[in-house]
């Protein structure tokens, strides 16, 4: 995966599918993305290629994959090197915190197994293909064989900016290819586990979380979705859907489809009269055209910048808390002619004392659960408030509330 060079790692770029795991879910439902993506990127108007956050995830996975087929700890790999692409990130110690967390679970999960009589075969950063669709083809991050029981699909994500599902279209893609690749006899598999770890997003399931499914349902979805979804990718004519999918889509800022809705988005439309299916297709389109807001945001900063006059914005500061000065350069008391450097904590303490500095505040019930007896405290003095009800996406997986219907129309019937 890399070469070793000192204290330095580089990490040889990796090859991904276009019709590969971590972008089902957005052709799955916009199936003519990739042929527009590819014009795009033909005609020079977009080019594809590694951001920060995705080569810093590199990073970690290089550290747990390390860790995970040599037996060290992430802590050995302190403030090592490792190249990804243009950036060069050390493992420092959120790094190392992060992955350590994975691999407990990983070594853990195999232990318990191993412990109960189970043959356990695990496999680190492994190819896997379909003989369904050539351009099917990806790496798993983690997958364990509990020979005779069951899969366990272990996706590591290291980025902090987007919460993921353990139920996404990306791992049902690698759990079913887990199936075709490493189990001989899917029959002999009862379940399969999808799991997240997630270490740098706070989450009510936690930071590591699951979905069970089957063979029989991962098989059925592969084979009734899947690879007919893939099929529809390579008509000329598939069509451009915009959704939720649109956010991480590198044709945001040319799609027709995004911009036709954007602009004819019904403003005056009254609500009152929309249908259920009329209301929930607006507040579909409504996602799509919030992720395309930074890319107009950013286009008109750029013309503004240049001297440009957008219609109904301005160019100004952005606005600033005040902030202290670190140093600053005083009247010697010594000498009046001369000035001497001052330290911002000795200006405060010399002129207020300790009356400058706010009482110590109280960590948070995640921050007191790392703490020696956290846990057993949190879990007794810790609650969820109920701050009332809110509509989200269909995908989010709070439990779904179902109202008493009867009682919110007015329709109870007193009984005498």
């Amino acid at each position: 995966m890399g070469m070793t060079v000192g204290n330095r790692i580089t990490v040889e770029p990796g090859i991904h599918s276009s019709r590969g795991a971590s972008s089902a879910e957005r052709w799955l439902n916009c199936q003519g993305s990739i042929n527009l993506t590819e014009k795009l990127v033909k005609n020079g108007l977009i080019a594809l290629g590694s951001s920060r956050a995705a080569a810093e995830g590199t990073a970690a996975h290089l550290v747990l994959s390390t860790c995970l087929e040599d037996g060290s700890d992430a802590i050995d790999m302190k403030d090592v090197s490792i190249e990804v692409d243009d950036w060069v990130f050390i493992v420092d110690e959120e790094m190392i915190s992060g992955v350590q967390e994975t691999l407990d679970w990983v070594r853990a999960r195999v232990s318990r197994a191993k412990v109960d009589g189970f043959q356990v075969n695990i496999y680190v950063e492994k190819s896997m293909t379909s003989i369904f669709d050539e351009d099917v083809y990806g790496t798993g991050d983690v997958l364990i064989h509990i020979v005779n029981d069951r899969l366990i699909i272990l996706d590591f994500k290291y980025g902090k900016g987007v919460s993921v599902e353990p139920t996404s279209d990306q791992n049902a893609y690698y759990g079913y290819l887990g199936i075709e690749n490493y189990v001989d006899n899917p029959e002999s598999i009862s379940v399969v586990e999808s799991w997240i770890t997630q270490p740098r997003i706070p989450h009510p399931e936690g930071t590591i979380r699951s979905h069970t499914t089957t063979c029989e349902e991962l098989t059925d979805w592969w084979m009734n979705i899947v690879i007919p979804g893939i099929a529809a990718t390579r008509n000329p004519d598939a069509p451009l859907t915009i959704g939720s999918h649109c956010r991480f889509c590198p044709n945001r800022g040319h799609c027709p489809a995004l911009k036709n809705e954007t602009f004819e988005f019904p403003m005056g439309i009254d609500t009152g009269h929309l249908s259920n299916e009329e209301l929930g297709a607006l507040l579909l389109k409504l996602d799509a055209i919030e992720g395309f807001k930074p890319i107009l945001q950013a286009e008109a900063l750029r013309r503004a910048r240049q001297g440009d006059k957008i219609p109904s914005r301005k160019l100004v500061r952005m606005k600033a808390n005040r902030a202290f000065k670190q140093v600053m350069a005083v009247p010697d008391p010594t000498d009046a002619d001369n000035t001497i450097e001052m330290k911002l904590e000795d200006a405060i303490t010399k002129t207020f004392g300790l009356e400058a500095y706010a009482d110590p505040k109280m960590k948070s019930p995640a921050q007191l659960e790392k703490l020696d007896g956290g846990s057993v405290f949190v879990a007794e003095w810790a609650y969820h408030p109920d701050k009332g009800l809110t509509l989200a996406h269909e995908k989010d997986k709070r439990t779904e509330i179902r109202p008493n219907i009867e009682r919110i129309r007015g329709r109870v019937t007193k009984i005498v």
